[in-house]
């Protein structure tokens, strides 16, 4: 073999190395979140869903500022949520939100989640 064929071996043996190395790297560093997961789930404590603002809502699971904002002005219009299937009739929640949602909201007081 001549010495540029070998050169060129061994220049796309380090380069895809080089490139496997990175890609590796990101993967470990870059983890995804899944969807449904929470920031919630390290707090500890359950929400009052009728007394907490606007902002705090968006640590909910699916929950932006949008929905946050579409459950605060269901409330000021419609009063006190009384259980977790009431938030179906806010704008933008349905069943699969809801669920989410549920095991990180109480109606009445401070609740640690077991």
């Amino acid at each position: 073999m001549s010495k540029k064929v070998i050169k060129a071996g061994v220049g796309w043996a380090l380069a895809t190395t080089v490139l496997l190395q990175f890609l590796l790297v990101v993967y470990w560093f870059a983890k995804p979140i899944r969807i449904g997961e929470s920031r919630c789930n390290n707090v500890g404590f359950k929400l009052n869903i009728n007394e907490v603002s606007k902002e705090m809502l968006t640590i909910l699971p699916r929950v932006g500022p949008a929905i946050a904002e579409n459950i605060v002005l269901y409330r000021e219009a419609n009063g006190r949520f009384e259980q977790a299937e009431d938030l179906e009739n806010v704008h933008r929640i349905g069943l699969k939100t809801r669920r989410l949602i549920e095991p990180y909201i109480t109606f009445d007081g401070a609740e640690d989640i077991q």
